[in-house]
């Protein structure tokens, strides 16, 4: 009797007896080891032999797996290999080897099984070579082979993500940072920040990132190109070595953590291949590029080396604005005991990357102006797989990584000051000081120097288990990562700062000093794959639980997918498979440096200011505050997705909604402070005032008098890190093949999306007035409302033809780029929904509702919610205020009549080229070219009336691979 029947049977006996349960439970439990042990003497060998399909010769080190049992091994010097104690049933096995491409095989075991395979090399005279990404709906996963990288002819990671359903075509630009975009219109940071980015299992990290000018005064932004609280710059991240690229858009497996967006791994080329040249060129990029993957002596395994360096523009006109990059890799790679039932994949790897040529110079910058940045690093880790296949694990693998990171940005410029001369305030300690005098005229030049690092870490161990048909696997594990930063931060002479009034004063610090981060997660998660009669369902759920240190944070990331295979050629005749997705599932992002340890605010008040030639004085007033925010929390994305798939030969459709909700988005925001401070007053001159004592002393008449003073008090703002963003995406995303369509040498795929993109501020704003008011600083300051938020929509379609002829070698791909519907508006909504922009009508009267939103004449008007005095007395905002002084000064007022107008765009398409033509084995050359019809359609705004180019502009290029 079938265990299963056995257990059905037993279960109303356990609820009938409940007093004998323990004798029942253990007579169950004897019949299922006495059924277990009976499987496992059924159990067979799998064995075989793997061959090069061309020259018969065997094929050493190819990875042979079974995905459902998670065992796997490889070819031994003779292209041998085995797999014993395999449970009989249907499996899907995989060969893969490098150079040569993936042969998947679904068979049957219910013997002793040989499977001799023979590979094929990959070459366009292949019948069949991918250049599109490869589709998986389970947590919506987009595969980039090798074959489609290189046909793309990317200039850095970024472009490759051009390949993925929705995206539209951008010309490759390396003259500014590269930001991720996930199922985005536009660049997010916060979305940036929460993809997490990883090179051969080893994450890419940017959360020591401190090249900030000053946080207190503009949260993250710096003059210099840096990506401080944002994403990895993608620009560092050469696509010449890459074999593949996989991203995950929807709900990941709880192995990955620390993110919110999505997830991309890309793995390097390891094993042998011969030295291949590589040179790219168009109109402002330059790149050049060699590897070569060596087998070593004796079965030590494989070493690959390759280095590459690039030269961009974004403008061949302004050089200034240039981009080099020169970048090295060295992996050693090999599997140890593969001759035994317990193989061990091991790999080392090293990589440097570094900026050249860093000094930047502009024809109409001033004389002893410069601005240069530069980059250097290196990463080094080791991974590795043991298939231990033991009866409480199967594998066992880790990941041991670390990088180290020299940032330097400068720039020196020439400032002129508009009062002639200002004080210089230079002290840390809140205080009156006697300070000196800043010329009218000096050169100023700063240098902000990171020294980022990171340290990882992982193990994890995987259990897998076959039970008649059913497959189960449990993944457990655990991963620590730590961020921190050895830099000496911004350094710049303090007798010469770079600010030009004291409401912008700032004091330099070390990096160095600040916390270092630890992030320390759990992660738990069991697959099960369960066939319900003729279909199968597959679920896979999880947990993560997240700690970081020293702020002790914490998150829970629970997550589910599920595929229910609901028709397959074992069931119908009409369909090879039809199938349902879905999915749920939490993810957060720690705080970054930046945000964990914000530069503090220094308030510095001219107490007193004379200027007598020698005789001048200058008495400072400072405030220092602390803008560490305790309350700050991690970013939270919830993500939902359902779809479908169907499939009939060559031909499939798969179609994917989802829902995503970002809250709790890091960002910098203003904050009040009340600045109390004591003022002298001398007049005339040649009073020689001296500061003893906290006092003002001036000479007059002879005697010694002490200087007229009064209290004053000022309201300043500073920027502090906050919770500040909610971001929504949602949309529908469709991919349809048809595979190769023999008689014409053609296959089609249609791929695009519908995509909405919303995003909004949560917490109302505390807004300064620059304006005076009777002469003085303006003694209020404005508490907008939350809401004010940007919507985008874009529904888009890429039809790509792609044409192989594997008997002359050559791919040529067109891609049709359809933009049938793209919008923007501005919105500012109450947490309701309800619009807070109106207009004033004829007779005065506030217009709230769509009418506001239309264009007509005169501006558009957004009221406070409450205003703050200088005495720090909160006020709530009254309708009148809006007509009395000086209180209208707070109202923001927006002048352009169409600005709240929602922009509809009308379609447009452009076509883009990919040619690669395969003249022998050693040679090969490719072509590329965006909108090669030059098609540059100009349409009228129906927002703002001005004309508005749509498409990318020409853009081409050449590609030349030699290998020897």
């Amino acid at each position: 009797m079938d265990r299963y029947k056995l257990l059905s049977n037993l279960l109303p006996a356990l609820y009938c007896f409940s007093i004998k349960k323990k004798k029942i439970i253990a007579l169950l439990s004897l019949v299922v080891l006495c059924s277990s042990g009976r499987s496992f003497a059924q159990n067979h060998q799998l064995a075989g032999t793997v061959h090069d399909s061309l020259s018969n010769g065997s094929l050493p080190n190819v990875t042979i797996s079974i995905e459902e049992l998670k065992i796997w091994t490889v070819t031994d010097e003779q292209g041998k290999y085995k797999m014993n104690n395999v449970p009989p049933g249907n499996y899907t096995i995989s060969y893969r080897a490098m150079g040569y491409q993936e042969k998947v095989i679904s068979t049957e075991i219910v013997k002793n099984s040989i499977l001799d395979v023979r590979l094929q090399f990959q070459s366009i005279a292949l019948s069949v070579v991918a250049v599109t990404s490869k589709e998986k709906q389970f947590g919506s996963k987009s595969t980039i082979s090798r074959e489609a990288v290189e046909h793309l002819q990317p200039k850095s990671l970024k472009d490759v993500f051009q390949l993925l359903p929705g995206a539209i075509t951008e010309n490759p630009t390396l003259a500014s940072p590269g930001q991720i975009k996930l199922r985005e219109i536009e660049a997010s940071n916060n979305s940036a920040l929460g993809a997490l980015i990883m090179i051969d299992n080893n994450p890419l990290s940017n959360d020591a990132n401190m090249q900030v000018f000053n946080s207190a005064q503009a949260g993250n932004a710096t003059s210099t190109p840096g990506v401080a609280g944002r994403g990895t710059d993608l620009r560092d991240i050469s696509a010449e070595n890459i074999e593949s690229v996989e991203v995950i858009r929807g709900i990941p497996s709880v192995e990955y953590g620390n993110l919110t967006s999505g997830v991309v791994l890309v793995k390097s080329k390891v094993g042998q291949s011969p030295l291949t040249a590589r040179f790219k060129v168009d109109p402002n990029t330059k790149i050049g590029s060699i590897y070569k993957g060596m087998k070593l002596k004796n079965q030590s395994g494989y070493l690959n080396a390759g280095i590459d360096f690039t030269r961009a523009y974004d403008d061949i006109r302004e050089k200034f604005k240039g981009y080099d990059r020169l970048t090295g890799s060295l992996i050693y790679s090999n599997t140890l005991f593969s001759n035994s039932p317990n193989p061990m994949d091991f790999k080392a790897n090293f990589s440097y990357f570094n900026t050249l040529d860093s000094e930047r110079s502009d024809a109409q910058q001033l004389e002893g102006e410069e601005m240069r940045s530069k980059k250097q690093g290196i990463r080094a880790g080791i991974s590795g797989k043991w298939m231990l296949r033991k009866n409480w694990i199967t594998n066992l693998e880790y990941n041991i990584s670390g990088d180290y990171t020299q940032n330097s940005d400068y720039l020196r410029e020439l400032y002129v000051l508009s009062s002639g001369s200002i004080p210089n305030p230079t002290t840390y300690i809140p205080g009156v000081y006697e300070v000196d005098y800043l010329p009218g005229r000096f050169h100023s030049a700063y240098d902000i120097d990171g020294k980022p690092y990171n340290a990882y870490a992982k193990i994890k161990g995987d259990w897998s288990k076959k039970w008649h048909n059913i497959n189960n696997t449990v993944l457990v594990g655990l991963d620590w990562m730590l961020s921190g930063n050895n830099g000496a931060g911004l350094l710049y002479d303090q007798a010469f700062p770079p600010f030009r009034h004291l409401s912008t004063t700032l004091r330099p610090r070390a990096a160095r000093d600040l916390p270092v981060l630890n992030n320390l997660s759990f992660f738990l998660e069991d697959r099960l794959s369960l066939p319900l009669g003729t279909t199968n369902l597959i679920m896979q759920g999880g947990l993560r639980v997240n700690k970081m240190l020293p702020t002790g944070l914490t998150s829970l990331d629970p997550r589910i997918n599920i595929d229910y295979e609901i028709l397959n050629s074992n069931n119908n005749s009409i369909l090879d498979k039809f199938s349902i997705t879905g999915g749920i599932g939490l993810s957060h992002k720690m705080p970054t440096l930046s945000y964990i340890s914000p530069d503090n605010a220094y308030f510095d008040q001219p107490t007193f200011n004379y200027l007598d030639g020698e005789n001048s004085l200058a008495v400072i007033t400072t405030h220092m505050i602390s803008t560490v925010n305790d309350q700050l929390k991690p970013a939270r994305n919830t993500k939902k997705e359902i779809g479908f798939m169907v499939a009939k030969k060559t031909y499939s459709l798969a179609v994917t909604a989802y829902h995503e909700k970002l809250t709790d988005g890091l960002g910098f925001q203003s904050q009040p402070y009340i600045s109390h401070y004591e003022s002298f007053t001398v007049s005339g001159a040649g009073r020689m005032p001296i500061f003893e004592n906290g006092r003002v002393y001036y000479q007059e008449g002879g005697q010694r008098l002490e200087a007229a003073s009064q209290w004053n008090k000022v309201i300043r703002t500073y920027a502090s890190p906050v919770n500040r963003e909610t971001s929504i995406k949602k949309g529908v995303e469709y991919v349809f093949n048809t595979g190769k369509i023999e008689p014409l040498q053609t296959s089609f795929v249609v791929d695009g999306a519908w995509l909405y993109q919303e995003a909004y501020g949560t917490l109302p704003t505390y807004q300064s007035i620059t304006t005076t008011y009777q002469g003085r600083i303006y003694p209020y300051i404005a508490i907008m409302p939350s809401g004010s938020k940007t919507i985008r929509q874009r529904f888009n379609t890429n039809i790509r033809m792609i044409t192989h002829i594997p008997r002359i070698k050559m791919i040529a791909s067109l891609v049709t780029q359809i933009i049938w519907d793209q919008r923007i508006k501005y919105a500012w909504e109450d947490e309701n929904g309800k619009s807070l922009i109106y207009y004033l009508d004829d007779n005065g009267q506030r217009i709230y509702g769509d009418a506001a939103l239309e264009d007509i004449n005169g501006p558009r008007y957004v009221d406070p919610v409450a205003y703050m005095d200088d005495s720090g007395i909160v006020h709530q905002w009254q309708p009148e205020n809006a007509h009395n002084s000086p209180y209208q000064q707070m109202l923001s007022v927006y002048g352009t009549t169409y600005y709240f107008i929602e922009e509809k765009l009308k379609p447009t398409v452009q076509f883009n080229l990919r040619l690669t033509k395969q003249f022998s084995n050693y040679f090969e050359i490719a072509f590329m070219a965006n909108n090669f019809f030059k098609m540059n359609p100009t349409q009228i705004s129906n927002r703002t009336g001005l004309y508005v180019e749509r498409n990318t502009a020409f853009y081409f290029g050449a590609e030349v691979n030699i290998k020897f």
